[in-house]
């Protein structure tokens, strides 16, 4: 039987199911599937053999495109090294500027102190200058306080007040002779006149310091009333001798209270119940010494230092008077004598010079002098409008301090380094304590003090 040839069309294309599921070395299978369905089935292309270009890049054999993509590696590279260098130069440059012109210095200073106890200790101070001993200088406050009474009327009387006062020659090496009505007046514009005659010696020498001459005398008001009234609390005030105003005996040869100038009247006399006076009368002075000591306490001149009972007072006789039927007023002057010291001399006095030259030349301040508690001892003896002697006792504690100058430090301390700071500090060893004091620079990059003292700052450690 003649054998049936059938043709057998080869194609590029290959049945799906001729694509192997595993890996074996199977050849496939002839597909029993007809031509029709074979032509259905979409199957891809499938290169066997890579271009030579993709040969190439598999095989790495340095062609074109292995150094195209090399270069750009390395220009990629050389791009980013510049960004991490720019970065640094900018990021270095912002620390370099920060450093210069935002940075800070801060020093914490500890200033050098003293302690010193005052337990009981005595002064003896005078009103004069005098070597060796403490001076007191005195201010005088007076004033007057007043208040109402029953009282009866009495007949209408009219008085002067007459008193006795010393008079002064510091003019001439002759004696000064005044005749009987001289006037003076007073600080208060009030006149007075000279109730007689006197010679008022001539003044001495003695040690090149002239001691006027002296002599007592009485003077009377010009005027009845009771402003003419001056109590001795006020011995401190001079009365002038008017015909020598404006040539050199109106300073030099003047009149001083002796004793209180009084009795000066004029209206309706009044009675009072004299138990009721006395008493009104002590109140009365109480409260005018609680009101000049008050005005004392504030009114202590800047460098000076007083206490609450460094004072003496001296109060005139209570004057009774008014023009109101069956009531009387009662007033009472007073003067306050006020004692201060110049703190630096008697800070010297408490502390002693040894713990004042540990200071040196420089300066410094105290703690704790106003608290200290003040006694005067003398108080029979001691008369502030004489000037005499004072003796009193403090009780307390006080520190002594080194005074830091802030301005000068800060200019010799700018544009230093930290190390450098340390022999400028060390000049000023005297008020400053360098094992306890210390600098800090920010940012902590920073190399040196800033140059502008505004960014310098100084905290003084208590």
């Amino acid at each position: 039987m003649p054998r049936r040839v059938e043709d057998i069309i080869r194609s590029d294309r290959r049945s799906i199911r001729s694509i192997p599921v595993e890996k074996t070395a199977e050849r496939p299978r002839r597909s029993s599937v007809s031509r029709s369905e074979a032509e259905e089935t979409p199957i891809p292309k499938i290169r066997v053999t890579p271009p030579q270009h993709v040969a190439h890049r598999e095989h790495g054999d340095g062609g074109p495109t292995h150094h195209h993509r090399k270069s750009r590696f390395s220009n990629s590279r050389r791009l980013w090294l510049g960004i991490i260098i720019a970065v640094v130069v900018i990021v270095a440059g912002t620390a370099y500027i920060a450093s210069n012109y935002f940075s800070r210095a801060t020093f914490t200073i500890v200033p050098v102190t003293v302690p010193i106890s005052v337990s009981n200790m005595t002064i003896v101070a005078t009103g004069t200058s005098t070597a060796g001993y403490l001076k007191y200088d005195i201010v005088k406050y007076s004033g007057v306080a007043s208040t109402t009474l029953p009282a009866t009327d009495g007949p209408s009387i009219s008085t002067k007040s007459s008193g006795t006062v010393v008079l002064y020659n510091a003019y001439s090496a002759q004696g000064q002779r005044l005749i009987a009505g001289t006037r003076f007046v007073s600080d208060s514009g009030f006149v007075y006149r000279l109730a007689g005659s006197v010679f008022i010696p001539a003044y001495t020498s003695s040690n090149g310091t002239t001691v006027p001459g002296t002599i007592r005398a009485v003077v009377s008001a010009d005027n009845p009333g009771v402003q003419y009234n001056l109590s001795k609390g006020d011995g401190q005030a001079m009365l002038h001798i008017i015909a020598y105003k404006d040539t050199p005996r109106y300073d030099t040869v003047y009149a001083k209270l002796y004793t209180d100038i009084a009795g000066g009247f004029a209206g309706t006399k009044k009675t009072v119940n004299q138990t009721l006076l006395a008493s009104t009368t002590k109140n009365l002075e109480a409260a005018l010494m609680k009101s000049l000591q008050s005005q004392a306490m504030t009114g202590v001149p800047a460098g000076y230092v007083t206490y609450a009972n460094a004072f003496t007072t001296s109060f005139a006789a209570p004057v009774v008077g008014g023009g109101i039927s069956n009531t009387a007023n009662i007033s009472v002057s007073g003067t306050l004598y006020n004692v201060i010291f110049k703190k630096s001399d008697l800070i010297t006095k408490l502390a002693g010079s040894q713990n004042i030259d540990r200071f040196g030349k420089a300066a410094f301040s105290s703690s704790g002098l106003e608290s200290l508690k003040f006694t005067i001892t003398n108080p029979g003896t001691f008369k502030p409008a004489k000037a005499t002697t004072l003796i009193a006792r403090l009780n307390g504690n006080m520190v002594l301090k080194g005074t830091i100058p802030t301005s000068e430090l800060k200019h010799k301390l700018a544009g230093l380094s930290l190390a450098g700071t340390r022999p400028v500090f060390a000049t000023y060893s005297s008020v400053i304590d360098t094992n306890k004091s210390f600098g800090e620079l920010f940012p902590s990059w920073a190399s040196a003090v800033p140059k502008d003292e505004n960014r310098i700052s100084l905290i003084i450690k208590e």
